[in-house]
Formats: structure tokens, sequence, C-alpha cells
């Protein structure tokens, strides 16, 4: 009987194969993709820190990188091409760079308007390092959705004041000394002239802090933060510290995007005091909460020496009447008052010795009231008025917040330059116009048509002189809240200043700054007085 054998199909088998192999290319590129999501992800995120680390290695600050995901921009300034080359270089080794915008600029090159300078390099993988692997491109190119730089032609203004102990560093790069001044002056009047570190510099192609009025009013809001900091970038500001419950750290946050939030994205990074229940025993018996300070103060101007203020007792109010009586020669006028309610001063021998310092300048004041002593006079010029505060703050060593409002004494014109003439003529022409009718819609930075026909006429002014830079100054009354005021006043100078722009006036010869309510030039008690305090003025 013959038998019959089936034999095995070998395209059953062959497509078993084909499906095996599939399936482990599949589980290949998993696993590829896998280790791509969690590797990438590290490489950038550790991008930004590479780049600095290797610039800050030729002298290069960490604000001169810019990094969006694996792009990175070069901005600022070098003291020469060399340094230029070497820098974009630098970047394009990094691991990881896919592209670098080198926008650095040689010092004492001029800033341009446009970014046709822009320099885009593309980073290639090479094994002969010897060659450098640059490519310029042919047509200026940005990243997708760059927004790194506000001014495509300037270098971000930066702000970074870090509180240890009291003790505050600053350090920041903006365009001109004025901008530093508001700065160290907000920051001395929170901490003490001694204990400000001021290590600001100015470099003219840097833009213009438009955030600058804001970081000032935040300064002011910052003595319940313990250790606070306030860091300003290109890519937003960040405020920290310590504070003592998460409703003031919430209330903090929404001041901050208040102020600044118009110009930069705001995020905090505070921490929350930790209640202890292992506190030390006080060695001393606290101040009584509930009593205000003890006030002082002691002037010298055309009406002679007088002596002002409130103290807790007859002991202090003697103290002081036989040390002024000892400086003055006992001609001065006592308005001192002894009022129990008030607490204890305890810095009357300081007081004493910083008037007795300052008692040879013209029109000059000691004020103590509420922690700070503000001194007040003429002096020669403001290094004078400077060091002056400087050595009452070491005088007071702590007990008081020492701040510096000394002038510099008016000195005859003897030689005054042509600008200055040119000035001073545009002033008296800006002062000639009608600008209290320049108004706004109610509560609004919207100019009525009164306002727009002086702005004309500010324009045709202002152009008629080459090279003066003119403030726009924006005022309010004292209705509201204080920081809205403040918010309101810097917005309307803004909308004068783009109105103006509109009017071929060159924006670099514009600045906009809010005071708020600070500086009123009536009363605001009656509604004219309200209304003579919302105003627009225009200095030089």
């Amino acid at each position: 009987m013959q038998s019959n054998r089936t034999t095995p199909s070998r395209v059953a088998g062959t497509g078993t194969s084909i499906l095996l192999l599939l399936l482990g290319i599949l589980l290949i590129l998993a696993a590829l993709y896998y280790c791509l999501s969690q590797i990438r992800p590290n490489i950038e995120a550790d991008l930004d820190s590479r780049v600095t680390g290797s610039l800050q290695e030729i002298g290069l600050a960490d604000e001169n990188v810019l990094v969006t995901g694996q792009d990175v921009m070069l901005a600022g300034v070098v003291p020469s091409d060399a340094i230029r080359k070497q820098a974009e270089q630098r970047a394009i080794d990094t691991y990881g760079v896919a592209r670098v915008y080198n926008n650095l600029r040689i010092d004492g090159e001029e800033a341009t308007s446009t970014p046709a300078n822009t320099e885009q390099t593309t980073a290639a993988v090479s094994t002969d390092t010897s060659v450098a692997a640059t490519q310029p491109a042919t047509e200026t190119t940005e990243p997708a959705g760059n927004d790194l730089v506000v001014d495509e032609s300037l270098s971000p203004s930066t702000l970074d004041i870090v509180v240890t102990d009291g003790r505050a560093t600053v350090q920041g790069i903006v365009p001109d000394e004025a901008s530093i001044e508001r700065i160290i002056d907000a920051v001395s009047g929170k901490f003490g002239v001694a204990n400000v570190e001021d290590d600001m510099s100015t470099y003219v192609g840097s833009a213009k802090p438009r955030w600058l009025d804001g970081a000032v009013a935040m300064i002011d809001q910052i003595d319940d933060i313990e250790n606070p900091s306030i860091k300003i970038t290109h890519s937003g500001a960040t405020l920290g510290g310590t504070v003592s419950s998460e409703t003031l750290g919430q209330q903090k946050a929404e001041l901050a995007t208040r102020l600044l939030g118009q110009y930069l994205e705001v995020e905090t990074d505070f921490q929350q005091q930790s209640p202890s229940s292992d506190l030390p025993t006080p060695q001393v018996q606290p101040r009584t909460p509930n009593k205000r300070p003890a006030s002082l103060k002691i002037s010298n101007s055309e009406g002679g020496q007088i002596v002002s203020g409130t103290v807790s007792s007859d002991r202090e109010a003697n103290a002081i009447r036989n040390s002024v009586a000892r400086l003055f020669q006992g001609n001065y006028q006592d308005n001192l008052n002894v009022d129990e309610t008030v607490a204890a001063a305890d810095w009357i021998d300081e007081a004493i010795a910083v008037t007795d310092n300052i008692q040879t300048l013209d029109n000059f004041s000691v004020s103590i009231n509420s922690g700070q002593m503000l001194l007040s006079g003429e002096v020669s010029d403001r290094i004078s008025g400077r060091s002056l505060a400087s050595a009452a703050a070491e005088i007071t060593n702590g007990k008081l917040s020492v701040v510096n409002n000394f002038a510099p004494k008016a000195t005859a014109p003897i030689a005054i330059s042509g600008e200055e003439l040119l000035a001073q003529e545009l002033q008296k022409e800006l002062n000639a116009l009608n600008t209290a009718a320049i108004v706004f819609e109610k509560g609004s930075t919207t100019l009525t048509n009164d306002a727009k026909t002086v702005l004309n006429q500010v324009a045709d002014v202002i152009m008629s002189y080459s090279g003066q830079v003119v403030e726009i100054a924006g005022h309010t009354d004292s209705s509201g809240d204080a920081l809205a005021n403040l918010e309101l006043s810097r917005r309307r100078a803004i909308a004068v200043q783009e109105y103006l722009v509109d009017q071929q006036v060159p924006q670099s010869r514009l600045s906009p700054i809010g005071y708020g309510e600070t500086d009123p030039i009536a009363d605001n008690l009656s509604p004219e007085g309200q209304a003579a305090n919302r105003r627009i003025e225009f200095k030089l």
C-alpha cells in the first residue's frame, strides 16, 4: 500500500519569520523612541546651563545667553570680534544645540534698527574638530515664535536684587545712570545706604527698562518678606523670599503681577515659614505692638533751628533738648511733644550724632518716623550726599533705615553750554503750552480731542529742537488705591508718548514715567485740587 506524506509548507514558515522580524523591529523602534523621549528633554533642560558655563569661561555673563528649545541666541556686547566669534563657536560646540543666532555686538558699534545683522548658524556634526562647523545663512531668519528680545536691535535690561540678613546686593544692566539711581535709592530707602552693595552697570545698547516704575514700586513692598529677591531678565520677573503665610505670598504675587505683568511674565518662588514649637524664651520684654513709633525732626532753615516731634517721656524729651542746646548754643525753637502712648525711642543718641555730622549744611533736616531717617540739605554734589548718608547709616547701625534726600546746591551758571541753553529754551516753550488741557477719558488712557490738539503743539515744539530727551511725567490725584494710581499715571504717560510718536517725534527722545499721587501741586480735598493734580508734565 502506497503511503502519502504531507510536506510542511515553506510559505507558512516564511510568513512566520517575517512576522517575528517585523515584531522585533517594532520593539526596537519603541525602545528607541522611549529612550529619546527620556533623554532629549534632559538634554534641552541642561542646555542653558552648559552654554552659559562655556561662555562664562571667556568672561561672558549669563544674560548674554537666551535659550529656546535647542536654539541659542547670543545678545549683548563683547570687547572684540575675536570674542564674538569664539562665543559663537563655543555655543555651536555645545552638545544638543541645533542653531545659534549671533546677535553679539562689538563694544562701540552702533546698534542697528533692524535684525539684518543677526546671523544664524546651524550646528553640524563633524569628526574634524579643527574645522568650524558653521555655515552662515544666506537669508536672516528667526526661530518660530521668537519673542526673546523686545527691541531686536537692543539687549534686554536686567535686574537682580538679593537681600540676605538685611544686606542687599543689586546687580543688573540698564541703559543710563538715572535708572540705576532710581533703583539704588529705592533699595537704600528700605535697607539703608550702608547695607546696599551697588553692582549695577550701564550699557547704552540696552533696551529701556519699561518695567522700571513697577520694579521701584515693588521694592517698596518687600519689607515684610524675609530675605526677599527680585530677578528680572529677558524671560520674565521672579519674586522670591520667605513669607509668613500662604495668604501673604498670594498677595505679593498679585501685586507683582499688577506692577510688572504688563511687560513681563511674573513668577514667585516663596518659601513659607514653618511654625516652631521649640522657640527660645525672649530675653527682653517685647515692644507693645499697639504703640505708634516716636518721631523727631531737627531742621535748620531761614526761620532758624527747629526741633519738633513726639517722644514717650520727659526723660527722652530732656535728653533731646540738652543735646540740641549744645549743638545750637541754646538758640532753637522747641516744638517737642511728650505722649505716653508712643513707643520708646532707642535712637536718640544716633539722631543727635547724625545731626552733628550734617549741621554745617544749608537747610539741613534730620527727620525720623516709622523706623526711617530722612536726611535733607544742600550738598556740593551727589557724591557728597551719598557719603553723608553712608556715614549716617554707620552711626545708626541698623536701628533706622537711612533715606538720602540730599540735593546738590544750585551754583551760578558761570558757563552754560549751547546744549544747556537749547534745553532751557525748549523747557520754556513747553511750559508756555496749555498742558492742563491734556486730559483723558475718565479712568482710562484715552486722550480727549482737546488733549490731542495740545499734543500736536508739543510735537511741533520738540521737533523744532534736536537731541534733547523729554520726560513725560504722569500724575494723579490721591483718590483710590495708591498702587493703582501709580500704574494709571504710567500708562497715561505711555499713551502720550505713543501719540507723539505718531506725530513723527522719535521715540528715543521721549521718556514716559508715572509718579502716581506722590507729587501733588494742589490739595486733594476739593474737586478743583484733584483736577489740578491729574496732569501731564514735560521735563528735561
